[in-house]
């Protein structure tokens, strides 16, 4: 374990981007993969708007309606594409700043005085640096990510529940304080 106390530990969120920002990440790349992530995410919305009308159309005619199956067919398509395009994308993202920052932080390691070396082993020092780094990894290509989509589905979930019952929808919402305050 290394010996030397880092006494601030309660860092801010502009102290992290300034760290992000000096490994110099690829935003455009990341906002596209974003953006995709988020198409994947808000495809998987219409879905269950689809299998509703694939069994309507089942039980009024006793067949399936193709041109409805041909539309769930391509939905899960869509969302299948843009979530592998997106966790590709973002991976790439996510190694190029955790190379950048390995590159930063073995530049500094290399700088230290002998006397650090002395102190602290090098396993530990080289297991600490794989170890932040990829927590800062998972970070940018799963977390970050699952964040967004998260919201956009919880507003895409909420749409189609006030388009198929307002009451009902309303009724859930009035429901859900009771739910966390009985059970959380």
């Amino acid at each position: 374990m290394l010996t030397r106390q880092i006494k601030n530990t309660n860092y801010t969120w502009k102290e992290f981007f300034t760290l992000i920002s000096h490994c110099k990440p690829k935003i455009s790349l990341f906002i596209i993969a974003c953006t995709i992530s988020a198409i994947s995410a808000v495809s998987s919305t219409f879905i269950p708007n689809f299998l509703k009308k694939t069994i309507d159309s089942f039980v009024l005619t006793g067949s399936i309606n193709g041109t409805i199956l041909l539309g769930l067919a391509v939905l899960f398509i869509l969302q299948t594409g843009t979530g592998v395009i997106a966790g590709y994308l973002l991976s790439i993202v996510g190694l190029n700043i955790v190379s950048n920052l390995r590159k930063i932080t073995w530049n500094r390691i290399v700088k230290l005085p002998t006397e650090f070396f002395d102190k602290n082993e090098s396993g530990d020092i080289a297991s600490r640096l794989v170890s932040d780094t990829t927590v800062i990894y998972n970070l940018v290509t799963t977390s970050f990510s699952q964040f967004i989509n998260a919201i956009l589905m919880l507003v895409f979930c909420g749409f189609w529940l006030f388009y198929y019952d307002w009451q009902l929808s309303m009724i859930i919402i009035l429901a859900i304080p009771v739910f966390f305050l009985f059970f959380i």
